[in-house]
């Protein structure tokens, strides 16, 4: 039903709206890892986003299209965060950002900045849920307008214009994304399989917050009880409904790859050493996963990797 939504002009009217406050970003050719990998790899990079993160596209959508002065309330580990800040300040709304108490400095350094007066932080909860739980709560009561970081169709929709991106310059085989919440990669991938449809959509999770895997395997969005927060930007303890809906019609679980944080980390230092790429854990997500694909299935492939940075 929603993947219908994700269609060629719904994405350029959303990226219409978008596009003069975000950046078309380079879709680079990698030379060390095509030869790695014996495919033609390329990274999408939205480490080089105002925000260093694609989450710019989704809230900044969503933002844009309320017709509403009232409050922006969000919760996020700290890239939607920086999103909701960006489009707050920029369109003169004023925002309350909740965030868990695991949220680097950088990244709450980078929100207050991004924001300026326009929001207030409030570091609340050990986990996304928790801080949810608080950020839910006082929007009830304030009457306030709830900003959800991946469980939106708008956001998931301005997710979806990385994808309008990519195809305006090239036809991918495969696309890897990180999974956190599930609107990156129901958005773009969802996008990308309604015009290239044999194009394979691999989503990376972190070992210790495998979300979407989970909810593959039990055939509906499942609520982890055990999370490991080391991978702050996807370590998110169930998968919005929206995302699975849209998900489930062209993943499945063989779909899905699973990193342990050490992999995760020589790979983070071997794209700022190599290419002098500074990405956190998330960002480095769906260049790890190319470790996890067989040879002979990704050989002579056009594959695309969706990149995410660190603030600064």
């Amino acid at each position: 039903m929603y993947r219908n939504i994700l269609n060629r002009q719904s994405i350029k009217n959303v990226y219409k709206k978008i596009e003069k406050y975000i950046v078309n970003t380079p879709l680079e050719y990698n030379k060390r890892l095509s030869d790695k990998y014996k495919a033609n790899v390329y990274l999408k990079r939205e480490d080089l986003q105002e925000t260093r993160s694609f989450k710019i596209r989704g809230s900044l959508n969503k933002i844009i299209n309320l017709n509403d002065t009232r409050d922006i309330i969000c919760a996020s580990a700290g890239n939607h965060a920086q999103g909701v800040s960006y489009s707050c300040n920029l369109l003169n709304l004023y925002g309350k950002i909740y965030v868990p108490n695991t949220t680097p400095l950088q990244k709450i350094n980078r929100i207050k900045s991004l924001g300026g007066n326009n929001i207030d932080l409030q570091i609340r909860g050990d986990t996304l849920k928790e801080s949810m739980d608080f950020a839910l709560d006082y929007s009830e009561k304030n009457n306030c307008i709830f900003v959800h970081p991946y469980n939106d169709l708008d956001v998931i929709k301005g997710q979806a214009t990385i994808g309008l991106e990519i195809l305006d310059k090239i036809k991918p085989d495969i696309v890897i994304t990180c999974v956190g919440g599930g609107g990156l990669t129901a958005g773009l991938g969802g996008f990308i399989k309604n015009y290239v449809p044999k194009c394979k959509i691999i989503g990376v999770e972190p070992r210790g917050a495998p979300s979407m895997y989970k909810a593959l395997e039990a055939g509906f969005p499942y609520e982890l009880t055990n999370l490991d927060t080391f991978v702050d930007g996807a370590s998110v303890s169930k998968i919005g409904d929206i995302p699975y809906s849209i998900l489930k019609d062209f993943m499945d679980i063989k779909d899905i790859q699973l990193v342990s944080n050490g992999h995760l980390c020589n790979n983070i230092l071997e794209l700022y050493e190599n290419e002098g790429i500074i990405v956190e854990p998330a960002g480095c997500l769906s260049v790890t996963g190319l470790d996890k694909l067989e040879r002979e299935e990704i050989e002579g492939k056009t594959i695309v990797c969706i990149v995410s940075g660190m603030p600064v």
